[in-house]
């Protein structure tokens, strides 16, 4: 069984630069041959060497080493169905693949409220939460041991202001009723900035994931896996420390 997980924050809380390596920040990342980026917006990432690292996938014929995937609009499946249908293909046939991202997830349940803006209702809430479900229950069905699918996505705010926790960003309270996502994954990791000042006064900026739940997010990974509450904002080290956990 695959190993499913969440990394949740706002845009430029440092989840897509956890990906590759730059050793000027410290950051490990992923071995670009074994990772597989699905990529639904098609933005450039800020990855270091991006371009020369990941090289579009069409199809197995044409790009039988390809390891960026842009879902296309349109045509009789929704995005969520094809990215469904690449995580499967990398599960069947792309063994030397051991990690799948899923970059700016939310927008396959976002994309489907722009779809069905104009629809009445409490079905179409269904069909939203319906595009969030299909790549994590293909996921969840994959059977390799040694692949890891993390979930990118946005959080959002719930609760009463001085009691508010974040959670997984969805389009709204009928689709939370119908799907919880938390607890689909096994590990929930969410970005977290702080800053502070050197001897010299010049400003810090750290970038971290939280690793457990501290009351004001919906955090979680296996007890033991991580030393720390917080932890780099680093995925290399993330799998590092999956690997000694589960092995």
């Amino acid at each position: 069984m695959a190993n499913l997980g969440a990394i949740v924050g706002p845009s430029g809380s440092g989840k897509s630069t956890s990906l590759g390596k730059n050793e000027k920040i410290k950051i490990k990342g992923l071995n670009p041959k074994e990772t597989f980026i699905i990529n639904l917006v098609g933005k450039p990432l800020p990855i270091l060497g991006y371009r020369k690292h990941y090289t579009k996938f069409t199809n197995p014929k044409d790009s039988p080493e390809g390891n960026l995937y842009v879902p296309s609009k349109g045509g009789s499946k929704t995005l969520a169905e094809k990215a469904a249908q690449i995580i499967q293909y990398v599960n069947d046939s792309r063994p030397e693949i051991k990690h799948i991202i899923l970059e700016d997830y939310q927008y396959y349940m976002g994309f489907e409220v722009m779809k069905t803006m104009k629809e009445k209702g409490f079905d179409k809430f269904l069909k939203i939460a319906a595009e969030g479900f299909i790549p994590v229950e293909t996921a969840q069905n994959c059977d390799r041991d040694d692949l890891n699918i993390f979930f990118l996505t946005h959080d959002e705010d719930t609760g009463e202001e001085g009691a508010k926790t974040r959670k997984l960003k969805t389009a709204g309270k009928l689709v939370d009723n119908a799907i919880t996502l938390e607890g689909l994954f096994t590990m929930i990791l969410y970005t977290q900035i702080s800053t502070s000042t050197d001897e010299a006064g010049k400003k810090i900026i750290s970038y971290n994931f939280v690793t457990q739940n501290d009351g004001t997010t919906t955090a979680k990974s296996p007890i033991g896996m991580f030393d720390d509450l917080l932890i780099p904002n680093d995925l290399g080290y993330v799998v590092d420390k999956m690997n000694e956990y589960y092995n």
